[in-house]
């Protein structure tokens, strides 16, 4: 429970502090403020509902209701590395979205006796979603010569029911410690879509020639998921510290797509049909999984040993005959736990096991995918799942006298039959082909740390913590392996000081780099940088008047031209206590008043680098009543508000 609650403890230190961003070795934030990308306008409705049919079964569910559409204008410069021909593809969209989501689930729980549990849970789920995307590119070459310019224009609709089921089923034996638990679970995706794609583009050649190429498709994707399991653990206690579990699963998951490709004459509107980029398949990965764990539990530390091994079989198939195929693989899952207790709140835990992940649907589909004719994409059929070794070190300290704080963990991941890019250019400057493979030597290595030191009867508490992650990406490019060396880097210092008590303020300086280094093409190395000074202030004035503040200067380098920003945020509310109890008050706030949020990302992959700034929800103001009521004496306040929006957007995801 103690490393629950410094677990929870932790990660809103990491949020507070702003430092751990960016993840699993493919993009980190590098400066800029506040919530998604995108600007939304969000409406929702539920309802929940409970009822005790009798002392043994009881019933209980939820339904709601979310409509959001969402106006995002992204600008980005992706750099291809490539020995041969090296690429810039710069890019403007605007895309506007629509979705509505229903969602429906259910529980009922029948406890037979004290020996016995039984829960089943249904849900269904709809999702509609309305897309329409518009952008821009320009692709350059060596030196920066336009190779090619042109537009993207694109409609989509589709329509996502998933179904889901579980059942669960717990048997205590009389004899103390011994157990029995049969999970079985079925889900089912289904997507239907429509998507109408123009691309307009102009390539431009050495001798100053010009070749006009226009585009006009319209598919149809039928996807199909269904994925259906059985789970047992049975556990024998041989004394009472130690015992054995025994586990077995079963899983059998579908994977099927028909895709249809029409080229469309753009005068009269008639399709045609293309059998060449167009396919039906199924794809079958069975697995079963047996294993053993062997668990002890001391007073001052607990460990957890074990081997699975799973057998699998792969079946894929072409509907259409244009392949046929079948594998059957074994994997051996190694599972390792400890944990120590030096105290109640200073503890240490190494954590590993193994799991895997399979291809999806796009990435198994054999045929060319020209949505972007730039940039074409082919599925690989014949590839197998990843598996994935985890490994995790955690260390947490906490003193509850003196306020020290040290968190700390380590972890690591290797991938063995990861799945990776092929790329190869089919025409320079203008036409790109991908495909997947499976390749080993892929891992990524992630550190993270945080100190809170507290002075003069926490007067003063100095905060500092960081993260540090290296990817070792994998890609090909012409067939060469391309080995991508990415780390992340991330420094945060702050300093709390409660000058008076009417008077509290935080100074914070944030320092982040994303260094990338490629084996193929050198001098496509980079490093970009962010620098970030944060202040804020609680300010309590008389009469009940609270005032605070934030500032946040960030200042990028490195980036694109057409991304890099450096935006400065500030952010200002007041507040008014209108009860002696202090259980009612007003609240009026203005947001990024100099109208300057937006998001910066770089993505780093083995075969390219990605900039791309988003737009985001700029100014507003907000006015807010805050209502507190307490039901049960003893018991946390329960809060209501109502909001009202002055001027500007509701942020996203809010309601009223």
């Amino acid at each position: 429970a103690m490393g629950g609650v410094l677990g929870s403890m932790a990660g809103g230190m990491v949020r507070s502090m702003g430092i751990g961003r960016g993840g699993a070795g493919v993009g980190a934030a590098i400066g800029g403020s506040g919530n998604g990308d995108g600007i939304g306008t969000s409406q929702s409705i539920g309802v929940n509902f409970r009822e005790d049919w009798s002392q043994k079964v009881s019933g209980y569910g939820s339904y709601s209701f979310s409509r959001r559409n969402t106006n995002t204008v992204r600008n980005s410069t992706q750099q291809y590395i490539d020995a041969t021909d090296p690429t810039k593809y710069i890019q403007n969209n605007d895309d506007d979205n629509l979705a509505l989501n229903h969602r429906f689930s259910f529980n009922v729980e029948y406890k037979m006796d004290s020996f016995n549990y039984f829960k089943f849970t249904p849900s269904i789920s709809v999702r509609n979603t309305d897309a329409e995307n518009f952008s821009d590119f320009l692709i350059l070459g060596a030196n920066d010569i336009k190779n090619s310019d042109g537009t993207n224009r694109s409609l989509s609709n589709s329509t996502s029911p998933n179904l889901n089921g579980n059942i669960l089923f717990n048997h205590r034996f009389k004899k103390r410690g011994r157990t029995l638990s049969v999970n079985l679970s079925s889900q089912a995706s289904f997507t239907e879509s429509t998507e109408d794609y123009v691309n307009l583009s102009t390539n431009y050649g050495s001798n100053g020639n010009t070749f006009t190429r226009n585009t006009y498709q319209y598919v149809t994707q039928d996807n199909e998921n269904r994925n259906s399991s059985v789970r047992a653990s049975y556990v024998e206690p041989l004394n009472k510290k130690q015992n054995l579990e025994f586990n077995y699963s079963y899983s059998l998951q579908v994977t099927g797509n028909d895709r249809e490709n029409y080229l469309v004459d753009p005068l009269s509107g008639s399709k045609t049909y293309r059998d060449s980029l167009s396919n039906i398949f199924d794809n079958t990965y069975i697995t079963n999984r047996m294993g053993v764990n062997f668990r002890t539990n001391e007073k001052k530390y607990n460990y957890s040993v074990g081997l699975a091994v799973q057998p699998a079989t792969i079946n894929s198939n072409s509907i259409s005959g244009k392949y046929k195929f079948k594998q059957d693989i074994i994997n051996y899952y190694p599972v390792v736990r400890f944990a120590y207790n030096f105290s109640r709140s200073r503890s240490f835990s190494v954590n590993y096991n193994g799991s895997t992940s399979q291809p999806s649907f796009s990435q198994l589909q054999p045929v060319p995918d020209i949505s972007n004719p730039q940039y074409i994409v082919i599925g690989n059929p014949f590839l197998r799942p990843e598996f994935t070794n985890n490994l995790s070190l955690r260390y947490n300290n906490f003193d509850f006298i003196s306020g020290d704080v040290f968190f700390g963990n380590i972890t690591a991941s290797f991938t063995n039959d990861k799945i990776v890019n092929n790329t190869r250019i089919i025409q320079p400057g203008a036409i790109q082909e991908t495909k997947y493979v499976n390749s080993n030597g892929f891992y990524t290595v992630t550190g993270f740390y945080n100190i809170s030191k507290p002075f003069q009867n926490r007067k003063y508490v100095f905060n500092v913590g960081g993260n540090l992650t290296y990817n070792n990406n994998i890609s090909f490019i012409e067939n060469d392996r391309n080995q991508g060396k990415n780390w992340i880097l991330g420094q945060r210092l702050a300093l709390d000081y409660k000058v008076k008590k009417w008077l509290e303020t935080t100074l914070a300086l944030n320092y982040s780099l994303n260094n990338s280094r490629n084996s193929i093409l050198k001098e496509q190395n980079a490093n970009s940088r962010a620098f970030t000074v944060s202040h804020n202030s609680r300010i309590f004035l008389p009469k009940n008047w609270i005032f605070n503040y934030d500032l946040d200067k960030t200042i990028n380098s490195g980036l694109a031209d057409n991304v890099n920003f450096n935006p400065f945020i500030i952010n200002a509310n007041i507040e008014k206590q209108l009860s002696k109890k202090k259980n009612v008050s007003v609240k009026l706030q203005a947001n990024d008043l100099l109208n300057e949020n937006i998001g910066i990302n770089r993505s780093v992959f083995a075969n390219s680098i990605t900039d791309t700034r988003t737009n985001r929800l700029g100014r507003y103001f907000m006015g807010t009543l805050v209502v507190r009521l307490n039901k049960f004496q003893g018991k946390a306040a329960s809060m209501q508000h109502r909001t009202i929006i002055m001027g500007g957007p509701p942020p996203p995801g809010h309601n009223f």
